[in-house]
């Protein structure tokens, strides 16, 4: 399916499925990636990167590799997507957790809510990570050095 410049990709109709649902979507700020993020279920992945032209797969990432990243329990779908204008994207759990994780690269982790996490955005030039949850609470995380100021990230 194409709407205007950007293509589509049916995640699951053309070929095997990549998620079983989805839940999140993001559009990095160059506007050359597409986040879209959800359930595993019987599908093998959580987390799908698009190139936003052609809608061709960049990258997914697999439940054991969010859970292995996260170090604390990662939950079972992902509920928000945030990308960095450096270039990195937040990924927020159901289990409450925030992982920043550089395509190709790094991931950190941390757990930023007792509930699951249902909307993420960067405030103050990028500096901040505004979370928010099923807990009525806005909870603002300020972002380490490496992470404001360069595309890499150093795991924790």
């Amino acid at each position: 399916m194409q709407i205007g410049r950007l293509q589509i990709a049916e995640l699951g109709f053309n070929g095997p499925r990549q998620v079983y649902a989805l839940y999140a979507l993001a559009l990095s700020a160059d506007g050359t990636m597409l986040a879209a993020g959800g359930i595993g279920g019987l599908a093998p992945h959580k987390l799908v990167l698009l190139h936003a032209d052609t809608g061709a797969i960049a990258a997914s990432y697999a439940e054991q590799q969010l859970a292995s990243g996260s170090g604390v329990g990662f939950g079972s779908s992902v509920g928000a997507l945030a990308w960095h204008p450096r270039g990195w994207l937040a990924v927020g759990s159901s289990a409450g957790v925030v992982l920043h994780l550089v395509p190709g690269g790094d991931m950190r982790a941390y757990r930023a809510s007792p509930r699951g996490i249902e909307a993420l955005a960067f405030i103050n030039g990028g500096t901040t990570l505004v979370v928010a949850g099923g807990e009525c609470h806005l909870r603002a995380w300020p972002l380490l050095a490496d992470e404001i100021e360069t595309a890499s990230i150093s795991p924790c």
